[in-house]
């Protein structure tokens, strides 16, 4: 019944409750950004809102701590658990939804889908400038990355094919047959790798004008 007096508190104390607001809020972000970095904004808020929701109408589950609830350590442990359980599957749960229509596509189509655009675009950019390209840009580096998606040795894909379907980690492990996340971190990693590898070595040379 610890939640349940954590709320009255909150209700109670407006500024505590702002606190707590805000520092989920961060929390979840910071978390999305590292586990889901093709999140968008409007699709973290609204995990992030329904995690909220489901807290005040009285639906988490599994939570427990000694702390008192009116105290900022039972705050800070109730900000962890909601960010790192709660609001990720609401995130998935979203995703899920969202993707319903295209969960069976090919690798391709699946670029087209926001999801796994703004994924893309993020590890192909990241380690540059921090701007949007330009279409006509984008449209050539989307037709690069899909030949050197087929460049990828089946196990590499395998985990590439797993994220733009929006899979988690253990997800895909599951799919797999890999006994550690870890092993899909890994294969994730070696695989942007070579996709950025690929597409500089498909780039086209620019001419410089004189």
């Amino acid at each position: 019944m610890s939640i349940p007096l954590f709320l009255d508190h909150l209700r109670r104390a407006s500024a505590a409750r702002d606190s707590f607001v805000d520092g989920l809020r961060r929390h979840a972000l910071r978390r999305f950004h590292f586990e889901y970095p093709s999140v968008t904004g409007e699709d973290a808020e609204d995990a992030i809102s329904q995690t909220l929701a489901d807290l005040v109408d009285g639906k988490i589950k599994g939570f427990e701590c000694d702390a008192l609830p009116h105290s900022p350590a039972y705050a800070q442990a109730l900000t962890t658990y909601l960010a790192r359980q709660i609001a990720p599957r609401k995130l998935i749960d979203s995703w899920r939804k969202q993707a319903k229509d295209v969960a069976k596509v090919s690798i391709d189509e699946l670029m087209d889908t926001p999801q796994g655009e703004a994924w893309l675009q993020r590890e192909l950019y990241k380690s540059h400038q921090n701007r949007p390209p330009e279409a006509w840009e984008l449209e050539h580096q989307l037709q690069l990355l899909s030949h050197c998606l087929n460049q990828l040795s089946a196990p590499l894909r395998s985990v590439v094919q797993g994220r733009l379907a929006d899979e988690s980690q253990a997800e895909t492990a599951q799919r797999l047959g890999l006994g550690k996340v870890e092993t899909v971190k890994s294969r994730m990693f070696s695989a942007i790798k070579k996709l950025q590898l690929c597409m500089k070595s498909q780039a086209p040379t620019q001419s410089v004008s004189p």
